[in-house]
Parts: structure tokens; C-alpha cells; sequence
């Protein structure tokens, strides 16, 4: 069972409609209304469509503002889609959410999963989605991978040590600042230290740059003599000539 933040739902909602007009506020809440109308013998493929349908509307009705929440950020119109997706979520049976969920991910685009991923702590508070979320990851589209390793407190939280270590391997090879991946002091391991390391020595051997933040994700006492050694050398020296 998929099992949502309520309380934080509640703070969302108002951060977004403080940003809104009234006539925006309205249209709104009358598509929750609509969703609201399906109960009590909806499906999870109509959910889905009728958020689909919300969704490629918000960014008319919608001013593109930025709204943060700890350590997140939406766009208005980002964040009206997650919330809809919640509201779309509550209004399916129990049993059904992660079917729901899986197909809210088939109808969306890049843009929409990036709303909806955004969120994923508050919707999806016991990480039952993991797998569904790591078959995303492997998308090409840098912005909705930033989207689930950066600044996002989900993934930490759910996924295994192989899991994690694989979404810093990759958000290391696209360059991005590993130092924004929520939680990564506290899932330091082994493995990450001795893959980060071995990353440097490919790179440096064939006179390419490290990841900028690579030494973020390296825990010293995790590394033998010989790879401490390569760590000073690259700390001081840089890429040999």
C-alpha cells in the first residue's frame, strides 16, 4: 500500500495557492473536484487519465513561479501537478495506488515525471514505488535524473546500498554535484568509496577531469594505502600532463 504525508500535502497546497489569483485557486480546486467525482467506483487507468488531462493544462492556467519546501523546489505548475497526482492517489483504492502510479508514469512526459518525483518522499512515504522509480532513473534526460538524485530526500531513504551507490555512480558520470544527493554522509559505504576512487584513477589515466564533487562521496578510512596515495596526488596535482 502506497501511503502519502498528509499533513505535508496540506503545507504544499497552501504555498501553491498563496502564489495563485483567484480565479486560478478555483480552477484548481474544481479539477479536484472532478477527480473527487469519480468515487466510489473509479478505475486506476480513468485516474490516471483524468491527471494526465489536469496535468497538460496546468502550465496554461498557471504562472511559472518558484515555490520551495525544505529541501525541494517546484515551479508553480509543477507542484499543482503533484499535488493533483496526491489528490488523484487518495481518491484510488488502497490496493490499487501503485497500479495508479505506474500508469500516471506511462502518460506522463519528462516534464510531468519530474513534478511527480519531485514529491516522492510525501507521496510515497514507505518507498513502495522503488523499483518503478530506479527503471526511471535510467533515463537519458538529465533534468528528470536530477530531479530523483538531487536535493531529494527519497532516495536515500529507500533504496538498498547497491541501489544508492549506482544513482551516485551515475549522477557522477553526468557531472552533476554529488554534495546535493540528501542523506550521502550518512550512506557512505565501502563500495561508493572504492567506485569513486577507481573513477578517478580511470579518468586521471586517461588524462580526462574527475567529477568536480567527486571527493564528496569518498570516506578516507574506507581506502588502502595505494588508493589514499592517488587521492593526495590528485588533490595536489590535479590531471598529470
Amino acid at each position: 500500500m502506497i501511503s502519502s504525508n498528509t499533513k505535508a500535502i496540506k503545507q504544499l497546497t497552501q504555498l501553491l495557492t498563496e502564489t495563485l489569483s483567484q480565479e486560478q485557486i478555483d480552477w484548481f480546486y474544481n479539477v479536484i473536484g472532478n477527480i473527487q467525482a469519480t468515487l466510489p467506483n473509479n478505475t486506476p487507468k480513468q485516474l490516471a487519465k483524468l491527471w494526465s488531462e489536469a496535468s497538460i493544462k496546468t502550465a496554461r492556467y498557471l504562472e511559472d513561479k518558484v515555490i520551495t519546501y525544505k529541501t525541494m523546489y517546484w515551479n508553480s505548475d509543477q507542484l499543482a501537478r503533484f499535488l493533483l497526482f496526491t489528490h488523484t492517489l487518495s481518491c484510488c483504492h488502497e490496493l490499487q495506488r501503485k497500479e495508479l502510479c505506474e500508469l500516471c508514469f506511462h502518460f506522463a512526459d519528462d516534464i510531468e515525471a519530474i513534478s511527480i518525483v519531485k514529491g516522492l518522499h510525501i507521496a510515497d512515504t514507505e518507498g513502495k514505488l522503488t523499483q518503478q522509480i530506479i527503471h526511471i532513473s535510467q533515463t537519458n534526460y538529465p533534468p528528470l535524473f536530477s530531479a530523483i538524485a538531487l536535493n531529494n530526500p527519497w532516495p536515500a531513504a529507500h533504496y538498498s546500498t547497491e541501489e544508492f551507490n549506482q544513482l551516485v555512480l551515475k549522477a557522477l558520470f553526468l557531472d552533476l554535484d554529488t554534495s546535493k544527493i540528501v542523506n550521502i554522509k550518512q550512506r557512505h559505504n565501502h563500495a561508493l568509496s572504492i567506485l569513486a576512487t577507481d573513477l578517478i584513477r580511470d579518468r586521471l589515466a586517461t588524462k580526462r577531469q574527475p567529477p568536480q564533487s567527486i571527493l564528496s562521496v569518498i570516506e578516507p578510512q574506507h581506502l588502502n594505502i595505494n588508493d589514499k596515495t592517488l587521492i593526495n596526488r590528485f588533490c595536489l596535482e590535479g590531471i598529470p600532463a
